[in-house]
């Protein structure tokens, strides 16, 4: 069985997933890619909540990383419709 990860192990595994992901944010030129990088961030974010939540005891954690989540999941879904449009007008000038 794995030994309980400490604190700072999932703070420091945290801030190298963000690092990666503003990274990415950075060097990446399409949508998607972009769009990756920025779930990686979020997800970092997540990640960082959720120990808090359960070093300190408390549950609004759990209950903001809901929340960055599902503002991920529509800032995609703003993306996703926003290359699919710019590829129907691509296609109709064709």
């Amino acid at each position: 069985m794995l030994p309980e990860p400490t604190f700072n192990s999932v703070l420091m595994l945290g801030a190298i997933l963000l690092a990666t992901g503003a990274g990415g944010l950075f060097v990446r030129r399409s949508a998607t890619g972009r769009m990756l990088s920025l779930m990686l961030a979020l997800n970092a974010v997540s990640l960082v909540l959720v120990a808090g939540d359960r070093y300190f005891g408390t549950s609004t954690g759990r209950l903001t990383a809901a929340l960055v989540l599902f503002l991920g999941l529509a800032c995609a879904a703003v993306v996703v419709v926003a290359v699919t449009a710019r590829g129907a007008r691509d296609s109709e000038r064709e």
